[in-house]
């Protein structure tokens, strides 16, 4: 008997188990569950609620790169911007370690300490900061006095930092400490640059005038040997060999003792704005505008070269003998001398400054100001094509209503460029014969019947065009002589919307009417505007103040929505007009209801300004596209 209750008395546990009762009849407590992060496609996490990212964060510095540098063992990469923002990379995988805001505006030079263990920071201001290369934290910072900086550079070593006016003063102050050192002013006020021998113990001084050394262990005046010019100047690792570029060109390497001319390389570089010498001193390495040289140090034959297809280059550095780093927008590339070009770069390599979701919402349209037109998974973010617009940068993008072409304006356009929403493939461009120069195209618009295009920008015209023939039809004149920045069709096709720079919004009733005043900003200039589906409502945002929403009938502001800063760059109503999506210079998205302007949800992961939303056509998700060369695709649909 006690055999069997033993056996029932295990039933009636195992029975428990399985039904999630403990012992004494309580529900058993559930292990609470692991939310595992998404991943993009390389692999990093998404922000909590993205579903996919397309393009990287790897390797990529918001608003632009004006110095970098490399740790003398390979490990790290620095970078600086034109805002003062420092970053540091793993040098292997391009993710970020760090990020730090320095003082100074624009930072003008970096340098890693021999050991690697700091990093010290040149702001164009002339303030010096030092950092902990580990963790970003300041140490130490001087300087912010010096005036008129034109280029600022560290010794090998990063003890030193020389200072160049733009009167043509070079300074020489310890980094450690900010003390002035030494001080030169060239008789004709012209030095530009200057480059450290290797030994740290030489400055070589470029400008417009002659080219000058000054040896910094003798106490010696700089002299100039000869009158050999020459506007950027690079020291081989060796100390063999000194580089000049002239303005204009030639490049030539020089004799480092005379700064006799050696030898001249040939596919001379039309401008070098960068020059460096591989760490072996096997090769010169030229970058500018009109792309990249790579010439070989002995003999100075052209070894290989890169065009510019979109981002002009800036500044460069070795991460290896044969490895070159190069900046070209907001993207670090990298460039394996192994290969007769760079690699493909992954995503754009600039801001976006539009993004749409094609009709089936399968598919996502994105223009930056890299000049390139992207179209890429929804679902997973891959890039699924890629094309050249033509011009250095697009600025808008507009989709026809059946989804099946795709329409193009950016800077130094001529033109409106029209392409197959499927395939990428041009088919064919709208222009003016009035547009005898360049002209930047801020915005272009398509009609909600797919039968009109219309485009604006600088030149205080809204131009028209039927999609099917080509054909003019009357431009419209804004006001004054202002430019536009924003246009769009409202949902019955019947008037046309005009953000103007001169903070106003203007209402433009079609065929023919003649652009009215709907609304004048108070608080800085209107950004973005968005017709609710029926055309009632007209919602607006600017660099400051709330969102506004306005009758479109009556211009009457019938809603504020939000809090009055940031502010907001970009607005989006979802297709059901239940909605409401902003994107700010904070980097943030925040969500609406449209009817009682309560907040739905706010949405962080963006490193930079939020430039473009759009709502997929089922309301059920929302691209974002950043300053920070990305897209995020959010979730909508599940609950926050």
């Amino acid at each position: 008997m006690r055999a069997n209750t033993g056996i029932l008395s295990l039933l009636a546990l195992l029975l428990m188990s399985a039904t999630g009762c403990s012992p004494a009849g309580r529900p058993k407590e559930a292990t609470p569950a692991v939310a595992v992060p998404r991943r993009d496609l390389l692999g990093d996490p998404l922000p909590l609620g993205a579903l996919a990212r397309l393009g990287t964060t790897r390797f990529r510095h918001p608003g632009g790169i004006t110095a970098m540098a490399v740790s003398s063992d390979g490990r790290r990469v620095a970078t600086g911007g034109p805002s003062g923002t420092v970053c540091v990379w793993e040098a292997a995988s391009g993710r970020g370690i760090w990020t730090a805001e320095i003082p100074g505006g624009m930072t003008a030079a970096l340098a890693f300490s021999a050991d690697g263990k700091s990093l010290s920071v040149a702001a164009r201001s002339g303030s010096v900061s030092i950092l902990d290369a580990e963790t970003g934290a300041e140490s130490r910072q001087w300087g912010g006095n010096e005036r008129d900086i034109r280029s600022i550079e560290f010794s090998p070593d990063a003890t030193l930092a020389a200072f160049c006016t733009d009167d043509g003063l070079v300074r020489l102050r310890s980094t450690d400490s900010g003390r002035a050192i030494r001080e030169f002013r060239a008789p004709e006020r012209d030095t530009l640059q200057v480059a450290f021998s290797p030994d740290g113990d030489k400055l070589l001084l470029g400008g417009r005038g002659p080219l000058r050394l000054w040896s910094l262990s003798n106490g010696a005046a700089p002299f100039a040997p000869g009158d050999a010019r020459g506007y950027e100047v690079a020291w081989s690792p060796a100390g063999d060999l000194v580089a000049s570029f002239e303005l204009g060109g030639p490049l030539r390497l020089r004799d480092p003792h005379g700064l006799r001319e050696m030898r001249g390389v040939k596919d001379e570089t039309r401008t070098c704005s960068s020059m460096r010498f591989s760490p072996d001193g096997k090769y010169l390495v030229g970058a500018g505008s009109n792309g990249i040289r790579v010439w070989e140090a002995g003999t100075g034959s052209l070894v290989m070269r890169a065009e510019p297809l979109r981002c002009a280059f800036g500044p460069i550095a070795f991460l290896r003998a044969s490895t070159l780093l190069f900046a070209s927008g907001s993207a670090v590339r990298e460039w394996p001398f192994e290969h007769d070009s760079p690699s493909p770069p992954t995503g754009h390599l600039a801001a976006v400054s539009s993004v749409l979701f094609s009709t089936d919402g399968r598919t996502l349209l994105t223009g930056s100001r890299d000049g390139a037109i992207r179209r890429w998974s929804a679902e997973t973010g891959k890039s699924l094509a890629c094309v050249e617009s033509g011009g250095s940068s697009v600025e808008s993008l507009a989709l026809s209503p059946d989804g099946r072409s795709l329409a193009s304006v950016g800077s130094d356009a001529r033109a409106v460029q029209r392409w197959d929403a499927e395939t990428m493939a041009p088919s064919g461009s709208l222009s003016d014969k009035e547009w005898k120069d360049a002209v930047n195209q801020r915005a272009v618009a398509i009609s909600p019947d797919g039968t009109e295009i219309a485009s604006a920008g600088d030149d205080s015209f809204i131009r028209r065009w039927r999609v099917a023939t080509g054909e003019r039809l009357p431009s419209l004149a804004l006001p004054g002589r202002t430019g536009a920045t924003r246009i769009a069709f409202s949902p019955q096709g019947n008037a046309l919307a005009v953000i103007c720079s001169d903070e106003c919004v203007y209402l433009c009733h079609l065929p023919g009417g003649e652009p009215m005043l709907f609304l004048k900003a108070r608080r800085g200039p209107f950004m973005d505007f968005a017709f609710s589906p029926d055309g009632r409502l007209l919602a607006l945002t600017g660099l400051s103040g709330p969102l506004l929403v306005a009758e479109v009938g009556s211009a009457k502001v019938v809603r504020k929505i939000g809090r009055a800063d940031p502010g907001a760059n970009c607005i989006a109503i979802s297709p059901d007009g239940s909605s409401l999506a902003a994107g700010g210079n904070d980097g943030e998205v925040r969500v609406f209801n449209l009817e009682t302007g309560a907040e739905i949800c706010s949405l962080q992961g963006h490193a930079a300004r939020v430039g473009s939303v759009a709502f997929s056509p089922d309301g059920k998700r929302l691209a974002s596209a950043s300053d920070d060369t990305t897209v995020l695709v959010w979730d909508l649909a599940r609950p926050r």
